[in-house]
């Protein structure tokens, strides 16, 4: 290449009619210029870089000149508006795309360039949403059905859900169940098809509460006075907040509410209730307002004989729960219809005290309505109780008092209704003598 130059140069200079002196002085120049320049070696621009040349969202990458030929000069273009003179130069491609790059090397002699193209690749990062097709706050156990929303799900190769319980899921739109109250956080991780990662956190995005639940009771279910305050007694768990109807058009949202009710009977409901989950509890004609006891009774027998029973019956109107009743020859009962007995003989006054739920109370008196007469004391004579010789006649004789009726037995077998019978008795032996008697009011008594 050398000849090849110099054998050009004699020529042209020949060509302009130079005298040979200086046609040689010339040449010896030229070949000194030549082998001067010879000398430096020139340069061949060449690079690569020393982090990833492809990433996602957004790359900071780090170029590495390898150009040969000494270069002492560099000019990057680094396809992103972005140039550099440094030797190895670092830049951040921020935005996606593909880019050319060009490392123009030189020195005072030489200089080369160098261009790859679609030499760095920086992918649009995939965007995730999550969302639910249902209510993500409510009662435990509480199922959950989540979807995963992206910017284009056919990119998409991978999910990973974090449901924030130990919990996950791969698939895109998962059923999940929460068994444990709490709030929990919610992540997704998505990878698209070209390695690109995305995560999204929904913080304290579900909230799973214990079911409430409902319960009251209040001071007083029945009264006779319509002006009369009732005071309501909330007994639920696990609820923060309460809403009332009272069923006379009243609410309250108070934890312990009262209320005044006009007459009548009244349906208590009670929704207790912690974040969206509720408890409902009603209570049918809890509340009964003026219906008044008007106490009543009866019985089966109104005239007996000491030591019998009466049976009473409550007539009561308005459903009492309490009964007292007093028999009027001390004795008493709470039983709705009792059974009593009367040991002593008279007459006797008979009242009936009723109350429901602690009110209302009403009392009846019946006067003089039960009477109790005296059993027959028996009273027997013989005018013989013994002898030797058979047969052996005896004369019985009743004396008691005011009775009408008689039963005898002999002990020998023999019975008579008579008064006073005559017996006779064709055994010896000892014989028990039963006299049984009743007197002008129907009481009967033996001996």
């Amino acid at each position: 290449k050398f000849y090849m130059i110099l054998i050009l140069l004699k020529f042209f200079i020949k060509r302009i009619f130079l005298s040979p002196n200086t046609q040689n002085y010339l040449s010896l120049i030229l070949v000194a210029m030549l082998f001067s320049i010879n000398a430096t070696p020139q340069i061949s621009a060449d690079f690569t870089t020393s982090t990833a040349n492809s990433g996602c969202g957004s790359l900071l990458v780090e170029f590495q000149d390898l150009s040969s030929g000494n270069p002492d000069a560099w000019l990057w273009d680094f396809g992103n508006g972005t140039n550099s003179t440094l030797k190895n130069p670092s830049v951040i491609y921020s935005s996606p795309g593909i880019y050319n790059v060009s490392l123009t090397a030189s020195n005072s002699n030489y200089n080369d360039s160098k261009t790859r193209n679609g030499f760095i690749r920086v992918f649009q990062e995939p965007v995730s949403n999550i969302t639910t097709n249902n209510n993500p706050n409510g009662c435990m156990p509480l199922l959950i059905d989540f979807e995963g929303i992206t910017s284009n799900n056919s990119y998409i190769v991978d999910w990973f859900w974090d449901f924030g319980d130990g919990g996950s899921s791969i698939l895109q739109n998962p059923d999940y169940e929460y068994l444990v109250d709490g709030s929990y956080s919610v992540s997704l991780m998505i990878t698209d098809t070209n390695g690109c990662q995305n995560i999204v956190t929904e913080a304290d995005f579900v909230d799973v509460y214990k079911k409430p639940i409902a319960d009251f009771t209040s001071d007083i279910n029945v009264s006779c006075d319509s002006s009369k305050i009732i005071s309501f007694t909330n007994q639920s768990i696990l609820g923060t907040t309460y809403n009332w109807n009272f069923g006379d058009g009243n609410t309250s949202s108070l934890i312990n509410p009262t209320n005044v009710y006009s007459t009548g009977i009244y349906d208590v409901s009670l929704i207790a209730k912690t974040g969206d989950c509720a408890d409902t509890i009603v209570r049918n004609s809890f509340i009964e307002i003026g219906s008044n006891l008007n106490s009543e009774f009866t019985l089966n027998i109104d005239s007996i004989c000491v030591g019998f029973s009466v049976d009473f019956i409550d007539l009561t109107s308005n459903s009492p729960d309490s009964w007292l009743w007093d028999f009027g020859d001390g004795n008493t009962s709470i039983l709705q219809n009792p059974t009593h007995v009367y040991s002593t003989a008279g007459t006797y006054d008979v009242s009936l005290k009723t109350s429901k739920m602690g009110e209302c109370y009403n009392t009846l008196t019946k006067n003089s309505i039960i009477k109790v007469f005296s059993n027959p004391i028996v009273n027997i004579s013989v005018d013989s109780t013994y002898a030797c010789n058979l047969p052996f006649d005896v004369g019985f004789f009743d004396l008691t008092n005011n009775s009408n009726s008689w039963f005898w037995e002999f002990g020998n077998g023999e019975t008579s209704i008579l008064k006073n019978p005559t017996i006779q008795y064709n055994s010896y032996g000892f014989y028990n003598i039963v006299l049984s008697t009743t007197n002008n009011k129907g009481c009967t008594s033996e001996k």
